[in-house]
């Protein structure tokens, strides 16, 4: 619902709009806000269909098969689960319209009580208050009780963060270069090479597959499910986001030592590229960071344990901003779907752009000999 107000040649007057049966009413001419709100309530409620209203479950259901055709799978999965775990069977199953405050409340008590994070509390109560305004929308019925809820307030002392160690968000090229100096690995080498200089993601580097020998070129066009195969099968999934889709730019002298990996090991078109130990599928993220923690404590890093995949995608970036890489390239380069991305959180398609850093990229070889 919304209220407003109008100037006339008498004064101001007030109009009220309501969205009712998927079209929005008008009404105007109210002397006052709150004789526009009191229409705006009888129209609802003289719209509503009783029968129509469904039970708490049934419209978890319909929200869920809704939601499921708008976000990716990965997404709905997550939040299907969050429902199931949180709030069906938690919340009683009745007529929508029955639900009173008491029940809400007696719903929040019980998630405040999870051993889960406060933040995670709170997405859970957004979550609820999301459903019910599909509700809203869909069955032309409005339960104003969950809004009451109050969310966490995290009253924790913050953290001094001048007399804290700040732990870096991304791995600077000088730490990289420590890091790849003291490993002895030359499968471990080639991985923490590829993944510095494309920028890819996790999921996009678990997903890399052979897709000609040799390789004269990578694209990004897959990424590892990382839901469970009883809930999803299938082991591969689209990339984050239609921008995520892309050439992948790398040294020669990596692509060089790329190849030399996929014919050292007999890999096959269509075999990943970074497989686990009995080259069955892909390495898995678990062992990544296992040997990613280990290489970087050997190097000396600090806070070497912290280290995490993403530290290396945000140091490409950094990277190619600090030598002069104009914004819009790096964007690219990065596969973002904006420039401001990467001008906001990563830096602290022509053929020319990508040969520039193609040519910046290559000038690192001396680095690693």
């Amino acid at each position: 619902m919304v209220i407003g107000k109008y100037k006339t040649k008498k004064g101001y007057k007030f109009y009220v709009s309501v969205y009712l049966d998927g079209k929005r009413i008008f009404r105007r001419g109210f002397n006052s806000k709150d004789e526009a709100m009191k229409k705006g309530l009888e129209l609802k409620e003289n719209n509503i269909d009783y029968n129509k209203i469904p039970t708490f479950n049934e419209l978890l259901d319909s929200f869920l098969e809704n939601y499921k055709k708008k976000v990716k799978i990965t997404t709905y999965y997550y939040n299907s689960v969050t429902i199931k775990n949180y709030m069906k069977n938690v919340i009683p199953n009745i007529r929508v319209d029955k639900l009173k405050f008491n029940h809400f409340n007696n719903w929040w008590n019980y998630v405040k009580k999870k051993n889960i994070s406060n933040s995670f509390k709170n997405v859970i109560l957004k979550l609820l208050i999301t459903i019910f305004e599909y509700c809203e929308i869909f069955y032309n019925y409005k339960n104003n009780e969950v809004k009451k809820l109050i969310p966490i307030k995290d009253y924790s002392i913050k953290k001094d963060i001048k007399s804290e160690e700040k732990i870096e968000k991304y791995i600077s090229y000088e730490n990289f270069k420590k890091l790849i100096s003291v490993i002895d690995n030359e499968y471990w080498k080639l991985f923490f090479l590829v993944l510095y200089f494309s920028g890819m993601r996790r999921n996009e580097i678990l997903a890399l597959q052979v897709t000609e020998i040799p390789m004269k070129e990578i694209y990004v066009y897959q990424q590892i499910s990382v839901m469970p195969k009883k809930i999803y099968n299938k082991n591969l999934l689209s990339p984050k986001s239609r921008n995520s889709n892309g050439k992948i730019l790398l040294p020669n002298f990596v692509m060089e030592l790329l190849n030399k990996h996929i014919e050292i090991n007999n890999l096959k078109v269509n075999d990943f590229i970074f497989f686990n130990k009995e080259k069955t599928k892909n390495v898995s993220k678990t062992t990544v960071l296992k040997f990613l923690v280990k290489y970087a404590k050997k190097a000396g890093l600090k806070n070497a344990d912290k280290y995490h995949f993403h530290m290396f995608r945000h140091g490409e970036a950094t990277l190619l901003d600090s030598i002069g890489i104009d914004d819009n390239v790096v964007s690219k380069v990065l596969r973002h779907s904006s420039s401001e991305i990467t001008k906001k959180v990563y830096i602290h398609e022509t053929e020319n752009e990508f040969k520039e850093v193609q040519n910046v990229l290559n000038s690192f070889e001396k680095d690693f000999k």
